[in-house]
C-alpha cells in the first residue's frame, strides 16, 4: 500500500459515513482523501475515478448492492472492510473469506485493528481471492480462506481432515497431506465450522465428520481419521461422540 492512499466509504446512512470519516481523518494522516458514496451508482463512479486502496462497504445497502459492487471488481486491488448495523448471515460468509467487518456504532479500537489488518493484507499474495470466496458462498460453494505468512490459502471445507489447537494458533491438516498453521484461536473456527459437519471431540481438536474412519474404545478412547491420525476423545465428550457416530456407549 502506498504511503498516501485513498479511502472510499459506501454507506446509505450519512450519519454513519460521517462518523467513520471523522475517525479516519483524525487517526490516519497517510490517507490522501476520503470519498463517500451513498449508493451503488456513486460507488462505481468513485471507484473507477480514484482507485481506492481501502473500501468500507456497508453490507446493509438496499437490494444486495454491496455484493453487486464486489462482483464488478472481482480482481480488485483494494482491501474491503465491511460495516453493518446488525449481526446477519452475511457475516458468517465474511468470516469464511477471512475479511474484516465492523459493527455500528463503530468503536475506534476495532477500526484501528481493521485498518492495520487491511494495510498488512494488501501486501500478501492472493488477497483479492477472498472476495471471490465470499461471492461464491452465495451460490453454496464451500471454501474457507486461511491466512498464511505471505499469502492467503483458499481451501475446500471437504478437504479439511481436522484442526488442532495451539497456544495462539490453529493447525489445519488437509486431505492432500498439507499442513497449514493459522494465527487464530481454534474457538473462532469452531463457531464457523460446527454447522458444516465439524465436531469438537476434545478441547484441542475439531474433526471433520466425513474424515472419521472409526472410533476406537481402547488405549484411551480416540477417533481414527482418514489421514491415520489418532485424535483423543475428551471424557466429557465421549457420550456425544459415540452418539454422533452411531455407536453405543
Amino acid at each position: 500500500m502506498p504511503l498516501a492512499f485513498n479511502c472510499l466509504i459506501i454507506d446509505g446512512d450519512k450519519e454513519s459515513a460521517q462518523a467513520l470519516m471523522t475517525f479516519l481523518e483524525r487517526d490516519y494522516e497517510e490517507i490522501r482523501k476520503i470519498f463517500w458514496a451513498k449508493n451503488l451508482q456513486e460507488a462505481l463512479k468513485y471507484a473507477d475515478e480514484i482507485t481506492p486502496e481501502v473500501v468500507f462497504l456497508d453490507i446493509d445497502l438496499a437490494d444486495g448492492e454491496a455484493f453487486d459492487f464486489l462482483r464488478h471488481y472481482r480482481n480488485n486491488t483494494f482491501e474491503v472492510i465491511f460495516t453493518t448495523a446488525k449481526e446477519s448471515h452475511a457475516l458468517t460468509s465474511i468470516k469464511f473469506a477471512a475479511l474484516d467487518y465492523l459493527l455500528k456504532p463503530i468503536k475506534v479500537e476495532a477500526l484501528i485493528n481493521a485498518m492495520d489488518a487491511a494495510i498488512g493484507a494488501v501486501k500478501l499474495k492472493n488477497h483479492y481471492k477472498r472476495v471471490e470466496v465470499l461471492l461464491q458462498s452465495t451460490t453454496g460453494t464451500q471454501h474457507i480462506v486461511l491466512p498464511q505468512k505471505d499469502e492467503f490459502q483458499v481451501v475446500l471445507l471437504k478437504d479439511i481432515v481436522l484442526c488442532e489447537a495451539g497456544e495462539s494458533f490453529t493447525t489445519f491438516y488437509l486431505a492432500d497431506n498439507r499442513i497449514l498453521v493459522v494465527p487464530k484461536d481454534i474457538r473462532e473456527y469452531r463457531s464457523l465450522l460446527e454447522d458444516d459437519g465439524f465436531f469438537q471431540v476434545h478441547l484441542s481438536f475439531l474433526v471433520n465428520d466425513d474424515h472419521v474412519v472409526r472410533i476406537v474404545k481402547e488405549d484411551g478412547d480416540f477417533v481414527l481419521m482418514s489421514n491415520h491420525m489418532k485424535v483423543p476423545i475428551a471424557k466429557s465428550k465421549k457420550d456425544e461422540v459415540l452418539l454422533r457416530y452411531g455407536l453405543e456407549h
